[in-house]
């Protein structure tokens, strides 16, 4: 926000910044944590699901997400270290994970 603020856009100028710097899909983001957790000698597979919404499974979606590192954000992006600190916090704390709200139930 510091940044958009720091930077307005012209009079009638029309500037979307959408507040993300990677697009990858489920399965790329499960192969990810995947990998991440196999280096921490945590047993993790990739289950295929029912896509519960109403599209197709190799839905093109390229949306533009420069604005912000144009404007100088210096993303954090989804390495595998950050992967792997996110997952130490889930072993952690895992005995507070209810896994019935995890799976998908709703259907779009």
């Amino acid at each position: 926000m510091r940044l958009v603020l720091e930077n307005p856009s012209t009079d009638g100028e029309f500037r979307i910044c959408n507040q993300f710097v990677e697009v990858f899909s489920v399965r790329e983001l499960a192969e990810r944590v995947i990998a991440a957790a196999r280096n921490l000698d945590i047993a993790a597979t990739m289950q295929h699901l029912p896509n519960p919404r109403r599209e197709t499974e190799n839905h093109y979606y390229n949306p533009a997400h420069a604005t912000l590192t144009d404007l100088g954000l210096e993303p954090h992006l989804l390495t595998e270290d950050t992967i792997a600190e996110m997952l130490d916090v889930v072993r952690r704390y895992r005995d507070r994970i209810d896994t019935r709200h995890i799976l998908p139930d709703v259907r779009w």
